[in-house]
């Protein structure tokens, strides 16, 4: 079952319970993705690692194989393995038990079934800054791992080791998300968001663990679409800056497979 690819559309629900676009179960999910997403090296996490990207029918898709550590596992223990994108969407791939050679076996249904190590995925036609959440999480979404993917990413790095990103939250392009990691516990930073003839400041601190998050709205009144700048400066005079399209800028179908 080696190199076996899960092939599955985008927007098919496969098997999904009838209460998965719950309140309680989007709850449940957010908290697993907000606590698993930074995970350090010594607790559990879910990779998406790349592999390689080949052109179909005109189209570049990237795949990626996702290795499970550090998650304590038992014999018969129950997980379920959901896909969530940028947009809000949700999607049951498989549910899923650990054998007793402690390998998580993947349910697939209409397929034999597979061990998660087996599991690749593919992306292709991502707008910029597209996101999606691969979630293993137990049966009664009480804990999980994610593994977080952006397939053309919109972030820069500085040699001291802080981060910014931006991720697409609106289909239309038109909110994102800043993310940054790497900073100090508590840090005060500036915040200067610029778009056409638009500049607005604000100031953030971050986290206890040096990351920190904020929404953008880029859009301009009377045009449908352009570029913008996002900048972060420390007190020391450090700052890091993203640009990135939005509107019809950055309005692309993808496709998860």
């Amino acid at each position: 079952m080696k190199n076996q690819i899960l092939s599955m559309l985008l927007f098919l629900i496969i098997g999904y319970p009838q209460n998965i676009y719950s309140a309680i179960v989007k709850g449940s999910l957010q908290k697993i993705v907000e606590k698993t997403r930074f995970a350090k090296c010594n607790e559990p996490s879910l990779a998406a690692i790349f592999e390689k990207t080949e052109m179909e029918n005109g189209v570049n898709y990237n795949y990626y194989r996702l290795k499970l550590t550090n998650f304590p596992l038992s014999k018969g223990d129950k997980f379920i393995l959901i896909y969530r994108n940028c947009f809000g969407k949700s999607q049951k791939l498989a549910d899923a038990y650990v054998n007793d050679k402690l390998e998580i076996v993947l349910l697939i249904p209409k397929s034999r079934p597979f061990i998660l190590d087996d599991y690749k995925c593919r992306l292709g036609l991502m707008s910029l800054g597209e996101n999606v959440d691969i979630i293993l999480a137990t049966e009664d979404l009480k804990k999980g791992v994610t593994s977080h993917i952006v397939m053309l990413p919109l972030e820069t790095k500085s040699s001291s080791g802080q981060r910014i990103s931006i991720e697409l939250r609106n289909f239309y392009a038109l909110r994102y998300e800043c993310i940054g990691d790497g900073y100090c516990l508590g840090e005060e930073l500036k915040t200067i968001s610029r778009s056409g003839n638009e500049v607005s400041t604000k100031y953030i601190r971050a986290e206890k663990d040096g990351t920190f998050s904020f929404g953008i709205r880029p859009g301009v009144i009377g045009r449908t679409g352009g570029f913008a700048t996002i900048t972060v400066e420390r007190k020391n005079g450090e700052s890091l800056t993203v640009e990135y399209p939005w509107g019809d800028k950055n309005v692309q179908p993808s496709i998860f497979q």
